[in-house]
């Protein structure tokens, strides 16, 4: 099964993240005070074996099953939901205070990624995503 080859690694980014205590709330968490650069590596790790596509149904059910890798997962997806709040928060503060707010939003490290994830829920709800683009309020990718 092709989730075998992330199995050590999920342990280790769960290892990694129960260090941390607390990972519910952006704001009441020991993660708060922890550099971004190394909460970003340890995000980018997740979001490389978030997004493999080798992954398939059954092997993901297997992860899912096993109780000892559920637990981990549960952690990694209370740090993705945490990373995610402090991330949009600490940039949203950036773009507010800079003196060219379209430069900070083009450097927001998953920019790239919220510009794909619009361009596909305009698909899904049946809006034109080139309004954003033609109005201004997302320069073209």
């Amino acid at each position: 099964m092709s989730c075998y080859k992330y199995w050590g690694k999920l342990e280790e980014i769960a290892d990694k993240l129960s260090n941390y205590g607390n990972l519910d709330k952006y704001g009441d968490s020991s993660l708060d005070s922890v550099n971004m650069d190394e909460i970003i590596e340890i995000l980018d790790d997740v979001e490389i074996i978030a997004h493999d596509k080798t992954i398939d149904f059954d092997s993901a059910k297997h992860i899912l099953d096993d109780e000892k890798m559920n637990k981990a997962l549960n952690l990694i997806r209370k740090f993705y939901v945490y990373v995610g709040a402090r991330l949009e928060t600490e940039n949203a503060l950036k773009i507010l205070e800079s003196d060219n707010p379209t430069e900070t939003l083009d450097s927001f490290h998953f920019y790239d990624r919220y510009i794909g994830l619009l361009e596909n829920e305009s698909q899904l709800a049946k809006f034109n995503v080139t309004f954003f683009y033609d109005s201004g309020i997302f320069p073209e990718p």
